[in-house]
């Protein structure tokens, strides 16, 4: 890849330093919607040229999406505010709610799921609600023990989120860089972007 003069303008660093000033600059909206005009349209605007620079060797959708990724990335260490209303977001994945308001639903949940003897994919309906309502009541090592049921019943893959999740909210930031690596040696490339961000929580402690 050339790395002169208009190229350099091209870069993904180049193009997250540029789309961080207009992130900041856009007072309504999702994240998605901030960043198509600041990110996603120029790049998808230059998109040729940034293949023809950067990655000849790999198709022009690969290059347009390595080249995002790369720039988001750039983005979540070096723009604040894209990466504080990215980790508001993700934090509200599963908004916090009082565990009065769900303990009589857990509880049925509970019932269901111990009366039910069959491992099928009902019951781990049941178990996956039940860890979502005891994530959403930040009843977090509770949580942590019925995925450690859900995955010596059924495949490990179905917990690399929520755990991630969970150890995010307790600062345990490298067990949730574990489950993230889990996640993408059976490939979920797109964990890295999350482990990117857990990356900067780890820095900024």
């Amino acid at each position: 890849a050339s790395c002169s003069g208009q190229n350099d303008k091209l870069s993904s660093e180049s193009i997250a330093i540029n789309a961080c000033e207009c992130f900041a600059n856009q007072n309504s909206g999702s994240i998605d919607d901030k960043l198509k005009p600041c990110l996603s349209d120029p790049i998808n605007e230059r998109q040729h040229e940034i293949h023809d620079a950067y990655y000849s060797d790999i198709s022009l959708e690969k290059a347009v999406s390595q080249h995002m990724m790369d720039a988001m990335i750039y983005m979540v260490h070096n723009c604040d505010q894209y990466y504080n209303e990215l980790d508001v977001m993700f934090t509200n994945m599963y908004p916090e709610t009082n565990y009065e308001k769900v303990e009589e639903e857990i509880n049925a949940l509970t019932d269901s799921i111990t009366s039910r003897e069959k491992i099928d994919s009902i019951k781990l309906g049941w178990i996956h609600q039940k860890i979502s309502l005891l994530t959403k009541s930040r009843k977090l090592d509770d949580a942590l023990n019925e995925i450690e049921y859900l995955s010596q019943n059924y495949s490990p893959s179905e917990t690399y989120f929520i755990k991630m999740y969970i150890y995010r909210l307790q600062e345990k930031y490298d067990e949730s860089l574990n489950e993230i690596d889990k996640a993408v040696k059976e490939g979920n490339e797109g964990y890295i972007f999350y482990a990117e961000m857990i990356k900067r929580k780890k820095n900024d402690r």
